[in-house]
Order: structure tokens, then sequence, then C-alpha cells
């Protein structure tokens, strides 16, 4: 098991001496939020506001934002629909966040909705017609939405298919997507209608090289059968950048590329906050839905730092791993531990402060949990 989960999972959590503000996780937890895989959204919009004042030290949720964001910035909110409801990032969550970017002085014109897949989005409430106000919905565009002029080289040479930016060909029909579709399926050459293509390049999406120059963040909880876990690092890097593929399963495990195309300035430079949508947490199966799997966590998590929430949410999804007695994703969750190496935030427990504030109706206020090491 890694140290960063081991140790969370036995409570020690700890101050860290210098980087704080990088190191500190505040959960908020209120038992109502979820039942029956149902979100209760009037619940989400004070969680966020509870978590962001708790973070920023502000008074409103608007106020917290106002640190990281002005009224010329525009601002991309990265989220998750590779799940599909109920596994893709709440809209509860999204309609408070643009509210308070709102009145944080962003124009409505100046926030874009976005993910990799349209189609995924409009089956998980971000159709273009349910967009708030003025804001803009935007899933990828196949080919054509990568930026030539930015991408990530990695040795490990990818086969391209349709959508990748320097896919050379016509979209093919649904019996050769399926085929494609079917990894442990091989694709015979003599019957594929158009000659396999391949490149070591990554272009990055036009949306995170051009289009905004703030970007926050709003994964789900779920763990990856390719990558360990789809967290702040895994689906936001695999969203940015085409001919991804090849960072998944054997022999990498996504370890080092997901993090190195997060170090990548389109993403490392421009990404201010980022918020774990743990509503739902998944432990197996992820990203995409297998409900034997899921469980209701009720849990916002939120921090400048998208290791500490990863290894924060890789110690839980052990947690509920082992009440399964399923095989722990340590030996595939290298890519946490390399975004630490490459300064990218906090993965060592002994640096990470994790504040739970549960805003249950009812319930006293609570100190947030968190203990000093020896």
């Amino acid at each position: 098991m890694l140290p960063v989960i081991a140790c969370i999972l036995a409570g020690a959590v700890a101050i860290p001496a210098h980087g704080a503000d990088r190191a500190r996780v505040v959960a908020v937890t209120r038992a109502d939020a979820v039942s029956g895989f149902h979100v209760n959204d009037a619940a989400v919009a004070p969680m966020l506001e509870t978590g962001l004042c708790r973070l920023f030290g502000r008074r409103t949720a608007a106020e917290a934002l106002a640190t990281l964001v002005s009224p010329a910035d525009t601002v991309a909110v990265h989220i998750s629909t590779r799940g599909r409801p109920p596994l893709a990032t709440h809209r509860a969550l999204v309609d408070a966040l643009v509210a308070a970017l709102i009145k944080a002085g962003i124009p409505p014109r100046q926030i874009i909705i976005w993910g990799r897949n349209s189609d995924e989005m409009a089956a998980s409430a971000y159709s273009p017609h349910l967009a708030p106000p003025g804001v803009r919905l935007l899933g990828i565009v196949p080919g054509s939405g990568f930026d030539q002029d930015h991408f990530y080289f990695n040795e490990n040479v990818g086969e391209l298919i349709w959508g990748d930016l320097e896919f050379v060909g016509s979209r093919p029909d649904i019996d050769e997507l399926v085929r494609r579709a079917e990894r442990d399926e091989p694709i015979d050459p003599k019957t594929s209608k158009a000659p396999r293509q391949s490149s070591s390049k990554s272009y990055f999406a036009k949306v995170v090289t051009r289009m905004a120059n703030k970007i926050i963040n709003v994964p789900v909880m779920a763990n990856s059968e390719s990558t360990g876990l789809y967290g702040c690092i895994a689906s936001l890097a695999l969203d940015s950048v085409d001919n991804n593929r090849r960072f998944e399963y054997e022999p990498m495990w996504g370890d080092p590329a997901l993090a190195e195309i997060f170090a990548e300035p389109p993403i490392r430079e421009k990404t201010v906050l980022h918020i774990m949508d743990g509503l739902l947490a998944q432990y197996a199966g992820g990203p995409s839905l297998n409900v034997n799997y899921c469980h209701e966590q009720a849990t916002l998590y939120i921090s400048r730092d998208p290791v500490a929430i990863d290894a924060t949410a890789a110690a839980l999804v052990e947690k509920l791993r082992a009440t399964r007695r399923l095989p722990e994703l340590a030996p595939i969750l290298g890519h946490v531990q390399s975004a630490e190496k490459l300064g990218l935030g906090v993965a060592d427990p002994a640096r990470i402060r994790l504040e739970t504030i549960d805003t249950t109706p009812g319930q006293p206020a609570a100190e947030p949990e968190g203990t000093r090491t020896p």
C-alpha cells in the first residue's frame, strides 16, 4: 500500500511546515445531500459556500473566488461526464459555482463549462440549451478542437483514431468504432477501412490553450481501471489532450504521463482551484458507472492542491475496496506520486491537512479535523 494511503487511513494528518495553503483540503459533508443515488440539489450550494469560505477565509463564495479570478478573466470550468449520471459532475454543483463566479464579477460570456465529449455532456444535463444564461457549454470538437501549436511528446507511440488532430481520413462507420472500443479484440489490418496511423504527440485542446486563462477543475470521485484513480489529475489531463489512449492500462497505467501533461503550462499555470464532486464515490469498475460499487459519500473536497485531493480520495477508495475484499489500487496509482515529484502538490500525508466540516442540519458546528503527527 502506498504510504500516502496507509497514513491517511490511520488518521495521521499533519499541518505542513511550508506551503500550508497548497496542502489544505476542505471536506464538506452533509448526510442528506444524497439518497438513493439522487442528489439533493438544494443542499449543494450551501456546501460549496461553506467549503470555499473555510478554505479562503472569506464571508461568501463570491468573495473567495474573487481572490482567484477577476472580471478580465475567461474561466473554463472543467467537468467530468465520462461516467454519465449519476457519476458525472452534478449540475447543481456547477450551477452553484457559476452563480458564485458571476457574483464575483465574471461576466457570463466569459465562463465556459467544458468536457471532453459533447454526447456525454448532453446525457449529463449539460446540453447547450440548458446552459445558464450567457454561459457557454463546450465539448471538444474532434480534430479542429485541438491546438497544433501546443502538444505533449511521449515516446510511447499511440494509434490515432478519428477525432485526433493528426488523424487523416473520414469518420469510421459504427462497426469500426465498436471494434476500436473493444480493447481486447485485435483489429485485423486486412479488414480495416483505413491504414493505421500513429503519433508520439498529444495535442492540447484549444479551450485550455487559447480560449481561457483560468481553469477551475470539478472532477468526480471514481476509481479507474486504467489509471487507478480518475480524480483531479487524471480527468483533467486526459480530457485536455488527444491521442491519450496510449497512456492508459498496461504498461503505463498513466504514470508518469498524466502528471507530465498536468505539469505543462496550459494546465499548470492556469488551473486555480479544484472541487471534487464526492457526493458519490465509486471504488471499482470506474470511471464508468457501476452502481454495485458506488458509495453515497455526500462530500465535496475543495483545495488548490490537486495532488492532496487525489491522495485523500485514493485513501477513501482503498478503504471502500477493502470492505469488499477487492485488490489494492496502489500498484497502478503511480501518477499521484509522480505529480508530487513534479511539484504539482503534496501527496505526503505528513503535509496534508484535511479539514472536515459536517453541515448536516441539526449538527453542531465542528472544528476542522486534523492532527499533527509526532
